[in-house]
């Protein structure tokens, strides 16, 4: 019975929330933020403001609000605890109490309440920098363009001649989060129309062909960019943006790029671009040499030397990849021991990961387990976790691999694992290391305890028959597959698993064909149930019809099992070389395929086989 058993991943990421309303500073920071943002004056100004309060009483009436509030949002009733605050603020003319408001509505996602706190935070605070562009965001994540048009040009406007530029970039950022990027384009084009030096400016060229390209229209996009690299020949940024653009003329990318780089030797970021591009397209070697050109240049470049190490690694150059990673290690700890406190950089987290890869690619799995113990950073953690699990499991360490899992469950820190949705993702993850060890046992027992939690939940009584079969528990696999298929009438793979697994053990052939027959009309060109309903029908003795089944399944995916039934079919019907001829393309893509490797031992001598 086909074994592979299906890992359903569930995507374990938080929600992502912006804006810090006390401070201003929204959405994704620029890659040059303007300096007056973060200016003496402008902070100044911002805390003088906040000390213009309303002088107001602490009437009952308040007290009652704000508990009420309070109360309302503890409770998960944001809509009431917003009115209160709202309320509230529009009786005091306290601004705290309208930001407030803004803050549940925006963490609820209660955009629309959030957006009626926000304007009324502005109403009663406009000097505050945090309400406008506050007001801003929720003005743009809700597609009210017209609206924030002002608030924006307020915001240029109030940047210096020298800042300008950036400033269009930060405006442009803002605007990306617009649900229509197309009208985003025309407000920016809009904003830049109001002064005509603007569009003298290269910063409003790449803004304006970064707008476009988020719009879906890359012409455009490039001619922006070429527009914006004409006015500023050196600008790096420009010419990274418009050589990541996809293009039908992949030379032209090529050719702009290394022109900017012959130029401007030290283009760092324009040469990792450019090994990037490489590396997508298949060239290795060449990407190499940037790698190690910028190394050169600055031998500390994090990115360089990682990145090498990647090409490094697969290219089996261990060695040297090691080297590499050794050198971002010790410099780290040179800074720690000269007394420099600071938290482990990402780069030196992503070296150790590197040096996993490579302890176990010279067959060191319980080294590379190490390595990856390592690894503390949080948003690392979970993944290099089950990464070290499985190479314990690998190494026959289950009941390590095992506690691995466990520990990650009862953190109480892991976000990726405070959920039982994540909880039942890890615990399915752990079924398929077990599997993979080949400790159906172990992993049987695992989801018969997911499925007292989770009796209803068909993926599991699917994957418990994966198991239950490799334990030869025929009655079992079916019992569950059945259970599996009462939960879920159209879950075509559990009617194919049953079907074949019959057909292969030569039993109830009726009733195989009848079960996969059903598959293939949930699924009909899916190879693997075309496969079994090819095995049923050289079991039932129709060798050309299952000839002509198994070709189909074989045309879609010529992989090992498929290759293996058919390479038999066709032997039964006496084409014996084109048999040998697909079994040997077989054991070169998955030499250790079980099925293949019974069929090659029952039909071929020992030293056809091998050889």
């Amino acid at each position: 019975m086909r074994s592979t058993l299906p890992f359903r991943c569930v995507c374990l990421l938080p929600l992502a929330l912006a804006g810090a309303f006390a401070g201003g500073q929204v959405l994704a920071q620029p890659a040059k933020p303007p300096s007056a943002q973060g200016s003496a004056q402008a902070q100044k100004t911002h805390r003088a403001a906040e000390e213009k309060l309303p002088a107001v009483g602490l009437s009952d009436r308040i007290v009652f609000l704000t508990l009420a509030a309070d109360i309302a949002a503890q409770r998960g009733q944001p809509i009431q605890a917003i009115q209160a605050y709202t309320s509230l603020a529009r009786s005091t003319h306290d601004p705290r109490f309208a930001r407030r408001a803004v803050e549940i509505g925006f963490t609820t996602q209660h955009q629309l309440d959030a957006l009626e706190a926000a304007r009324l935070w502005y109403e009663i605070s406009p000097q505050l920098e945090g309400t406008r562009q506050v007001l801003q965001m929720l003005l743009v994540l809700s597609g009210k363009l017209d609206e924030a048009l002002p608030l924006f040009a307020q915001q240029l406007d109030g940047a210096t001649a020298s800042e300008r530029g950036d400033a269009i970039l930060v405006v442009q950022q803002q605007l990306a989060r617009a649900p229509n990027p197309a009208e985003g384009v025309q407000l920016l084009k809009r904003l830049l129309a109001r002064d005509p030096k603007d569009m003298q400016r290269p910063e409003s060229h790449l803004a304006l062909a970064r707008a476009y390209l988020l719009a879906q229209d890359k012409a455009q996009a490039v001619e922006e960019a070429e527009l914006s690299l004409k006015l500023k020949p050196d600008d790096e940024e420009a010419v990274i943006f418009a050589s990541g653009i996809d293009h039908p003329d992949r030379n032209a990318q090529y050719a702009r790029l290394e022109r900017f780089i012959d130029r401007y030797p030290q283009a760092v970021q324009a040469r990792m671009q450019l090994a990037r591009m490489l590396i997508a397209d298949g060239r290795e070697t060449a990407a190499q040499v940037q790698f190690i050109e910028i190394i050169k240049r600055n031998p500390n470049d994090a990115k360089a030397n990682l990145a090498l190490a990647l090409v490094d690694i697969q290219a089996g150059r261990l060695d040297e990849a090691e080297q590499l990673m050794r050198n971002l290690i010790k410099a780290y700890g040179e800074r720690i021991a000269a007394g420099i406190v600071m938290p482990k950089p990402r780069a030196v987290q992503l070296a150790y990961q590197n040096m996993a890869r490579i302890a176990e690619a010279r067959g060191d799995l319980l080294g590379a387990a190490e390595w990856l113990n390592k690894i503390d950073a949080p948003s690392m953690r979970v993944q290099t976790q089950v990464q070290r699990a499985h190479l314990l499991a690998k190494a026959g360490r289950i009941g390590e691999a095992q506690a691995v899992f466990e520990d990650l469950r009862q953190a109480d820190d892991l976000e990726e694992a405070s959920t039982p949705q994540a909880r039942l993702a890890l615990s399915r993850t752990e079924v398929a290391v077990l599997m993979e060890a080949k400790r159906y046992d172990l992993a049987l027992a695992k989801l018969r305890v997911m499925l007292r939690e989770q009796p209803n939940d068909a993926d599991l009584w699917y994957d418990a028959a994966m198991a239950s079969e490799k334990l030869d528990d025929l009655n079992d696999m079916e019992a569950s597959l059945r259970k599996a298929i009462d939960l879920q009438p159209d879950m075509y793979h559990a009617y194919n698993a049953l079907g074949y697994s019959l057909a292969d053990r030569n039993l109830r052939l009726g009733e195989a064909q009848e079960l996969v027959s059903k598959a293939m009309k949930l699924a009909p060109s899916d190879p693997y149930i075309l496969d079994s309903m090819g095995w049923v029908q050289y079991r039932m003795g129709n060798l050309n019809e299952a000839r002509a089944t198994l070709s189909k399944a074989f045309e879609i995916k010529p992989e090992a099992e498929i290759s293996a039934h058919f390479g038999e079919v066709l032997w039964g019907l006496g084409e014996q070389e084109q048999a040998r001829k697909i079994w040997r393309t077989a054991q070169q893509l998955d030499p250790a395929n079980e099925t293949l490797r019974k069929i090659l031992a029952r039909f071929l001598k020992p030293d056809e086989i091998n050889n």
